[in-house]
């Protein structure tokens, strides 16, 4: 993916919450008590698989990881193990892929967010829809759903989607200040967003760190934002702005460059690399 680095396109409101956020990150940050290091698990033996942008754990088959390419590729979703072995594909019948950044789950909902915007050009943005299939298969398909999405204040980049408290929420690419939009209704056909709030990452994270991936633990009880250096982690004792407000911790990050995506799993993360057959990260804790 060719990036673009532009100033982002605060408005006022952006500039206030931006504003009230710096004040909720001046406790320090330390390390994730219980992480151990991220280890390579194996390579993803998907070879259409060129440019791993998201990542979930899949609900229906315990131990399976779902992905998908960043742009240039058919609506199709690849499926593979812990050790990167492939699992089967599935194509999104009607989907028209755009820039596929990152993928969300909701049981066995799956959303795949079309959120990227290099350029800042798009009027409108897209998430997909698709039910989980309860069988894998080496060329799957099922039907998908799209809703339209349009941003209250203009075109803006993003690379990370989650889903919590039956909302979608979108963390736009900025690194003086990612906006956090809520889509209030996740199977609304049409909608605009919400300006939720303004998320500064710590000091941590690096200089100029932008979120490039995000998810929350299957229990509810985290958040996981991954940048491309770092993997901070919120907890999620009420709602997601709350936890925002909250000082996260760093757990271990993979030893790769240009990371895009992180899945919770029952015993910590996983991430990928990018690049042609990535290489799959992941990071147990106790």
């Amino acid at each position: 993916m060719q990036r673009v680095r532009t100033r982002p396109r605060h408005n006022v409101l952006q500039m206030m919450l931006i504003l009230l956020t710096l004040g909720c990150h001046g406790t320090s940050v330390g390390a994730c008590e219980g992480f151990g290091e991220a280890t390579a698990a194996g390579s993803v033996g998907h070879d259409e698989l060129t440019e791993a942008s998201g990542l979930v754990a899949s609900a229906q088959h315990p131990g399976v990881f779902w992905t998908h390419n960043d742009s240039g590729d058919t609506a199709r979703l690849y499926a593979f193990d812990r050790s990167g072995e492939p699992a089967g594909t599935l194509t999104l019948a009607g989907a028209i892929p755009e820039d596929w950044e990152d993928i969300a789950r909701d049981g066995d909902t799956l959303f795949v967010g079309d959120i990227g915007d290099n350029a800042k050009t798009r009027d409108e943005i897209a998430v997909w829809r698709v039910t989980e299939p309860q069988t894998l298969a080496e060329e799957g398909s099922a039907g998908a759903t799209r809703m339209t999405l349009t941003y209250p204040d203009g075109a803006h980049d993003a690379e990370a989607l989650v889903h919590h408290d039956d909302a979608l929420w979108i963390f736009t690419k900025d690194a003086d200040g990612a906006a956090v939009y809520k889509a209030a209704d996740p199977t609304a056909e049409r909608q605009t967003l919400i300006l939720a709030d303004v998320l500064v990452l710590p000091s941590e994270a690096g200089a100029g760190a932008e979120i490039t991936g995000a998810d929350t633990s299957a229990d509810g009880s985290s958040l996981l934002l991954r940048t491309e250096d770092s993997v901070l982690i919120y907890t999620l004792d009420g709602g997601l702005l709350e936890a925002l407000a909250g000082t996260p911790c760093l757990a271990p990050a993979p030893d790769a460059a240009d990371g895009e995506s992180i899945a919770a799993t029952s015993d910590g993360y996983a991430a990928l690399s990018e690049g042609a057959n990535p290489t799959l990260w992941l990071a147990e804790a106790s």
